[in-house]
């Protein structure tokens, strides 16, 4: 709503003003009739958004056995085939690359993929045109892993609630005989950031699409998938440390996702150790969440969490000169207790390599 509609406004009810006086009213009242802003439901406050959300964090955590495998689905659609109709001229010293400001557009594709999060293996992947997946497709796809995984015996997948995931056909499927060996995590309204595989998109679109003009959707095709045939020569895992999901780096987190992050790695800790149920707490803070030890009225934080561009990242532990990562004495709490936490930690993340070197060397001086 303008200034120019409430004056019209008024004046049909027989007020009769200026714009400029309009303009002082609402600049005295800090009210802006002309501007709106968006706004997402909280995903926090739907009641089974905590629960999804924590499973899926506790999954990629956990040590699965053997004959386990966690795999993760998605898919990049409309991948356009965009064409020029005049060349372009390349990089020369001083000018950057031009591509002609005008284009054709060919047709676009899907890319659906299923990926491992620890290793960044591509375990099947097809392309398929604009309105050709369907559930039929993605039931196919699911054998397909299944038959590229045939020594494990279970198999974690973890996507969203796309349409062809949820449908009667699917469910169908992963009751049945053939469908049994999945184990399925749907992720939360508005969390697709916790599916893994969409960080490989990411690294995928970076280093194969960005860019790239193509003169028919065959093109296109036999592009993605000679960069498909490339990427799983280079593979790398999509997890930063053996625990911690490295989150695809332009969402935005939740102001206190790291405090429910950090509450998983507390219960993680607290089934694994005796000592940790007992002495380890959680203080969340903001952004962040440490980890510490709680004895009466002392408390001497050992691991901070943050939300940061891309991850969670492991902010301190104990730092002495900035530096050094190493044990430096809990008072209140015997110190064969502290180190012993202190180890749990230690194997529970992975710390920088000069943590790691400077670890031996501290934890065992006198304190």
């Amino acid at each position: 709503m303008t200034q120019a509609l409430i004056v019209e406004l008024a004046a049909l009810q027989g007020t009769v003003m200026s714009q400029s006086t309009v303009q002082r009213i609402l600049a005295t009242a800090e009210v802006q009739p002309h501007r709106e802003r968006y706004y997402l439901f909280t995903p926090k406050d739907r009641p089974d958004y905590i629960p999804r959300r924590d499973a899926i964090c506790d999954l990629y955590m956990s040590n699965l056995p053997d004959d386990e495998v966690i795999v993760c689905f998605d898919e990049k659609s409309n991948i356009q085939a965009l064409g020029s109709p005049y060349p372009g001229r390349p990089t020369a010293p001083g000018r950057v690359r031009r591509v002609e400001h005008n284009y054709i557009r060919h047709g676009t594709r899907n890319l659906v993929a299923s990926v491992r999060p620890d290793t960044g293996e591509v375990v099947a992947a097809e392309v398929f045109p604009s309105r050709g997946f369907a559930t039929a497709e993605a039931v196919a796809m699911l054998e397909t892993v299944a038959q590229a995984l045939p020594g494990r015996r279970r198999i974690h997948l973890v996507w969203d609630n796309g349409s062809t995931h949820i449908s009667r056909e699917m469910k169908d499927f992963l009751s049945s005989e053939a469908g049994a060996r999945f184990w399925v995590y749907y992720t939360p309204a508005h969390a697709s950031w916790l599916n893994l595989a969409e960080n490989f998109f990411s690294r995928f679109t970076t280093r194969y699409l960005a860019g790239r003009r193509h003169d028919a959707l065959v093109d296109l095709d036999d592009h993605l998938y000679a960069s498909l045939d490339d990427y799983g020569a280079a593979t790398r895992s999509l997890c930063r440390g053996p625990t911690i999901p490295a989150w695809p780096h332009r969402r935005r987190f939740m102001a206190n996702e790291a405090r429910y992050f950090g509450e998983s790695v507390l219960r993680k800790l607290h089934e694994d150790s005796e000592l940790a149920r007992r002495w380890l707490r959680a203080r969340p803070r903001g952004k962040t969440c440490t980890l510490g030890l709680e004895e009466e009225d002392e408390w001497t934080p050992l691991l901070r969490l943050a939300n940061g561009s891309g991850a969670f990242n492991v902010m301190d532990l104990q730092v002495r000169n900035k530096k050094t990562w190493a044990y430096t004495g809990v008072r209140g709490i015997p110190d064969v207790v502290a180190k012993e936490l202190l180890e749990s930690l230690r194997f529970t993340w992975e710390f920088p390599a000069q943590a790691a070197e400077t670890w031996q060397r501290t934890s065992d001086q006198p304190h």
